[in-house]
Parts: C-alpha cells; structure tokens; sequence
C-alpha cells in the first residue's frame, strides 16, 4: 500500500525561495545567527543539528563560525540550493524527513528556525518530531525552536510588488480553535500567469508550546519573542508580548544525574 505524501512537502521547492529568499538575505542570517549563538552560549566546536534547515542561510553560517553542525532538511530543492548556492558540504547534510531518522544522542544543541514546524497533516506528529530532536541531544542539551506565534493578529489579505516586479497576494485564514495557518500565496507575473506556494501550519502560544516541549521530556522550558520583524520594536528574544509575531521557545534535555534524583 502506498503511503500519501502530504502536500506541504512540495511546495519548499524554487517557488518558496522565489518568493522569500530576497527578504533572507546573508547580512540577516548571520544576524540571526549571532543571536541563536548569544542566547543559547554555543562555543566553537560545540555540535549544533539545524533541523529542517531549508536552504542551509543559518547551517552556512554556524559552519563559517567554527561550530561543528549538521543539518537536515526533506526538500531536495532545498539540499541542492545550500550546496550549489551556500556552498554548504554535502556532508553536512541529510536530506529527509525528520521521522524516518535514527537519533543518536550526540548533539550538544538543536535549532529549528523560522517556520520549519507545525505542518504535518497529523498534529500528533509534531510530538513524534519534536521527541527524535529530544532524542538527537545529549544530556544537558538545548533545543531552540522558533516559530509562529499564535496570539498575534493576522491580515487576511496582503499585496506587494516582488523585486522581479511580479505581483505577490497573500491570503490569511487563522483557525482560532486550532491555531492554524492557511495560507495562498500567488506571484502573478507581467505575463499574468500565476503561481501558488500554499501552506497549512499550526502556531503556538505560551502555553502550547511548553506543554508539548515538556510531553517529550524538556525541561526549564521558557519562551520569548521569536526572530525580529519588520516591526522595530520587537528585536531578537525579547520578552513575549502580545503585540509578538513570533515566538521561541527553550528546552533543555535532563542530564544523567537529574534523571536519578
């Protein structure tokens, strides 16, 4: 019997990186990633997982910082773009989905970033990810995920005019009872031609996050304002507000020695 691949896992193809590689630029990357590096005390040589690391902008960066990291990502568009345009090493890369992977307990840290979760068709699968990222970690391990949050406020239609000159129509529909996103995202050349990136994801809040960070076994699990956005007043990691766009969360993985007290 053959297994029905969900339909998000091709739209991360050369449509997403049309639409949004613009806006992820090298300067802002490395930006993100010196904040990643302040908050969670990584030091070179120190074994970082970017799990689901799409085009490898935040995998590329650790790398030319001296920290040893791996990443993973299912989209083969996405692997072929971080090693032909981020000249990321084909070692450092595993291409697949995160649930068909063995854990082997081995990573000092983990960083899921910028929307890499929530969008599996079965919502009990988010559990089953996170607990293979809890089960990639050492002992004392932490876990930064970084996401979308799901208090804020939500425009359900957006238009703007794309760099290539393109028009791009965003439609927002935010399901309240089940946090979920769904979103159609259209570029309409000058030809008039249209192509779509669509999406289904759940976001999460305070409290959404830390009880499934702490189902899996986290613990210390603490949130704070995601990745900065257009909006100035809200930098990286601050404290969550309500007015947020984006939240982050941080779970550390017991050590041996908590386990037996």
């Amino acid at each position: 019997m053959k297994i029905r691949e969900e339909k998000w896992k091709s739209q991360f193809n050369e449509i997403y990186l049309e639409l949004y590689e613009h806006l992820q630029t090298d300067e802002i990357s490395l930006d993100q990633v010196h904040a990643v590096q302040e908050l969670l005390g990584i030091n070179k040589g120190q074994k970082l997982l970017d799990a689901c690391c799409g085009q490898g902008r935040h995998l590329k960066e650790f790398l030319n910082l001296g920290i040893d990291a791996f990443g993973i990502e299912q989209s083969r568009s996405l692997v072929r773009h971080a090693v032909e345009k981020n000249n990321v090493p084909t070692e450092r890369l595993t291409c697949s989905d995160i649930l068909q992977l063995r854990p082997d307990g081995s990573f000092d840290f983990i960083v899921n970033l910028y929307t890499a979760f929530g969008f599996f068709d079965d919502p009990s699968n988010d559990q089953r990810a996170l607990k293979v990222m809890f089960d990639f970690l050492k002992p004392g391990g932490k876990l930064l995920l970084e996401t979308v949050f799901a208090d804020r406020e939500w425009h359900e239609h957006n238009s703007s005019i794309h760099p290539s000159g393109s028009q791009v129509t965003e439609t927002n529909k935010f399901d309240r009872e089940t946090n979920t996103l769904s979103q159609v995202v259209c570029i309409i050349n000058n030809e008039k031609s249209k192509r779509y990136f669509n999406t289904n994801v759940r976001a999460f809040n305070r409290s959404s996050i830390t009880r499934l960070f702490e189902s899996v076994g986290f613990e210390d699990c603490y949130v704070l304002n995601g990745f900065a956005t257009n909006n100035p007043l809200f930098g990286h990691f601050t404290p969550l507000q309500k007015e947020s766009v984006r939240i982050a969360c941080i779970g550390v993985k017991p050590s041996a020695e908590g386990r037996q007290s």
